[in-house]
């Protein structure tokens, strides 16, 4: 952090921005998928694309914390997400997804890839993320 308390460096500003349009993606492929008449191939790839955003904004948010059981909650948090929101697609997804950011996460920050890729296994399952991780104090 450089500047004022509170002031955010010129890289957190650029992941928060990611984050934001991350979301913007995630609602964009979500009303696709959510609209699509013909489930074939194109609603697989809407699916996808869905649970993929989801999967690396949760990367994205476990990155910039700072706090391990917050890196965990939102692990969990997003692939808990990519199921519900794009299913059997989803659920590989975010099982794909959550060894990938549980390794880079284990080089990058030296957190224990067991623990990350338990978190994103307990949200595959459905478990509450938030009763989970309640010691994770940040907000959203």
């Amino acid at each position: 952090m450089a500047g004022a308390v509170g002031e955010l460096s010129p890289e957190w500003q650029i992941l928060n921005l990611l984050v934001t349009v991350l979301d913007m993606l995630k609602t964009t492929f979500g009303n696709r998928a959510r609209s699509s008449t013909a489930r074939g191939f194109r609603g697989a790839l809407d699916d996808a694309a869905l649970a993929g955003t989801t999967m690396l904004k949760g990367f994205v948010k476990s990155v910039m914390t700072k706090d391990d059981n917050c890196m965990q909650r939102y692990l969990c948090e997003a692939s808990r997400d990519a199921v519900k929101e794009a299913h059997e697609v989803g659920y590989l997804v975010a099982q794909f997804g959550g060894y990938a950011a549980s390794y880079a996460l284990q080089a990058q920050k030296a957190a224990p890839m067991t623990r990350s890729y338990n978190a994103t296994r307990s949200g595959r399952s459905g478990e509450d993320c938030f009763n989970l991780y309640s010691a994770c104090n940040e907000t959203d």
